[in-house]
């Protein structure tokens, strides 16, 4: 067994997700006054997925469709949050 392979043993995809739902508590991230960060984790998600000579291919050029667990990241105001209206930024997709 390799040095790799040893670590990799104990891992599951439970931990992972768990790993990085800590990674991504809005605590570890600086936000400015006004502004709040939500994460918006999915256990499925379904996506267009497809690998062309090593590049992830646009999704009005595959037809393949993959399903993942992901994880969003969404940058608000304060003002947007008390008027109720959804409009949030998507920063960041895992």
């Amino acid at each position: 067994m390799t040095y790799n392979e040893r670590r990799m043993t104990g891992i599951t995809p439970e931990r992972v997700a768990d790993l990085i739902a800590e990674v991504l508590r809005p605590g570890h991230f600086f936000v400015a006054n006004g502004r709040e960060l939500t994460c918006l984790h999915l256990e499925t998600e379904e996506s267009a997925w497809e690998i062309f000579r090593g590049r992830l291919l646009d999704p009005a050029h595959t037809r393949e469709r993959k399903v993942f667990r992901s994880w969003n990241l969404y940058l608000s105001e304060e003002k947007q949050r008390r008027s109720g209206k959804p409009k949030t930024k998507h920063v960041k997709r895992s």
